[in-house]
């Protein structure tokens, strides 16, 4: 069995036109079913009415009777209109919660014909022919949607209800690391700002890894301290969305007010879009997966959303400005349904890879290029620096590094681009404080607004910092207690 790597990824963007638009489609055919179903009702009453008129005709009543007949169609064709947003409101959580039941059903039966497969010793091609004939024996799927992923990962394909979905034997095979349990509620956000000049916010970082605590290819310790040391450099604050807490809606509020965003996950081309891998869905409804802004993927827990840029900045429904976005996850440039939409909503760099990549070129890749951005050089000078001292292409999938800025076209070659961006980090607020002093901060939605001193949550209990602490950045966390 090959080794687990990460795959392609994605972003989202769409402004309100997108967004009502999109709203419009979702509503057309709860729309129709309540017209149809307020016409049947009328036509009911209609032919009471002509069945009343005859009886009535020989009983010498009809003029009087008839009018009052009319008279109540009318008035109950004016109750029907006006109750029928009520009626389309129904008739969408009635279509909605079918569409997410076929959704769920397809993982089950995805599921457990791998399952099946793999207890029989199958793998590779063998398992993802058994999850397609199991998929094609029921009525869940549009039978003609099916195509197979490159590389012989998996497939693409429709559920019958018209949403986007995905089988990708590669990921499902990725080796699980710590439970559930263990990490689930990892670092939701821990912030580290200098004194002086603390936690604006074109300084701050955010660190997304929507499988730290899944897999254990996501657990080592590198991406966070890269992260605080990029924070710690810009004067800025550090921001983690961990598992179910890397949402596309908190994702996407978050690099709003981002100077530096670093998406450390899964990435996969379906359909030729490149997709982020996400472990919730939260924020993700109906209408994204069947405009293919995001794909449902069939898995064991976690469950797996992919999402492409449009999503992303649709959700945010503010611009990136002056954002570095660092896609460390697999084919996230390898077309441009994540890059363009987060760099035309205000970015000033995107960067990703044109296929696969292994995680130990991805992680040395990471580890120049910012090391060179925090000694004070441009963009195109770090993307230098990384190719001399990690040569591509990557050994896993002959992945290329691919860069997006206001000086660097997306390359009509992603084997061959000369990289000219002029972009720099923001430094340090000018300030006296100590390169050894800091706080840690957090600004609590849920108490308007105020800023406290936070450390993390893991589980259910959340640990709150006593005080600012003097020394090395590891050295404060004993101050953090259990509140």
């Amino acid at each position: 069995m090959k080794r687990p790597h990460r795959i392609f990824g994605a972003v989202f963007i769409v402004g309100e036109k997108k967004a009502s638009i999109k709203h419009k489609k979702k509503l057309f055919l709860h729309k129709r079913f309540t017209k149809q179903m307020i016409g049947d009702i009328l036509i009911l009453v209609y032919s009471a009415v002509l069945c009343a008129e005859e009886k009535i005709k020989e009983r010498r009543i009809m003029k009087t009777f008839t009018k009052k007949l009319v008279a109540f169609v009318l008035v109950l064709s004016f109750v029907l209109t006006a109750c029928s947003g009520t009626l389309t409101l129904a008739a969408e959580a009635i279509y909605d919660n079918a569409f997410f039941a076929q959704l769920e059903a397809i993982n089950e039966v995805a599921v457990a014909a791998e399952t099946k497969a793999l207890d029989e010793g199958l793998e590779g091609d063998a398992v993802i022919e058994a999850v397609k004939a199991a998929l094609l024996a029921t009525d869940l799927v549009d039978p003609d949607s099916f195509e197979y992923l490159e590389d012989d990962e998996g497939f693409s394909h429709k559920s019958a209800m018209g949403a986007h979905c995905a089988y990708n034997y590669r990921i499902n095979m990725a080796e699980y690391g710590r439970t559930e349990e263990d990490y689930y509620n990892e670092t939701v956000v821990e912030s580290a700002a200098k004194e002086a000049g603390k936690g604006s916010n074109d300084k701050n970082v955010v660190l997304v890894g929507p499988f730290y605590g899944y897999q254990s290819d996501f657990l080592d310790t590198f991406y966070k301290s890269k992260s605080k040391a990029v924070a710690d450099y810009m004067g800025g604050m550090y921001t983690l969305l961990s598992g179910t807490h890397a949402s596309v809606t908190s994702v996407a509020e978050a690099c709003k007010d981002a100077a530096v965003v670093i998406f450390d996950s899964h990435g996969m081309l379906s359909s030729n879009r490149s997709y982020l891998c996400l472990t919730s869905s939260v924020g993700i409804d109906s209408s994204d997966y069947t405009d293919g802004n995001a794909v449902y993927l069939s898995s064991y827990s976690p469950a797996r959303y992919l999402v492409d840029g449009d999503l992303i900045v649709e959700k945010a429904g503010a611009t990136f400005p002056n954002t570095l976005f660092w896609m460390g996850i697999c084919q996230g440039m390898r077309t441009t349904t994540l890059c363009n939409p987060l760099y035309n909503n205000g970015a000033s760099v995107v960067f990703g890879y044109s296929r696969a990549v292994s995680f130990a070129g991805e992680k040395k890749n990471c580890d120049y290029f910012f090391s060179s951005l925090m000694a004070g050089n441009t963009v195109a000078t770090a993307a230098s620096t990384m190719r001399s001292k990690n040569p591509p292409p990557d050994t896993y999938d002959n992945a290329y590094p691919v860069f997006r800025s206001a000086q660097d076209a997306y390359p009509s070659n992603l084997t061959n681009q000369t990289v000219k961006s002029t972009f720099k980090l923001p430094t340090t607020a000018t300030g006296t404080a100590s390169s050894s002093s800091y706080t840690y901060e957090q600004t609590s939605t849920l108490t308007n607004g105020e800023n406290y001193l936070i450390g993390y949550t893991s589980g259910s209990t959340t640990y709150l910092m006593t005080s600012t602490s003097d020394g090395a950045y590891d050295d404060c966390f004993p101050y953090f207690v259990g509140a």
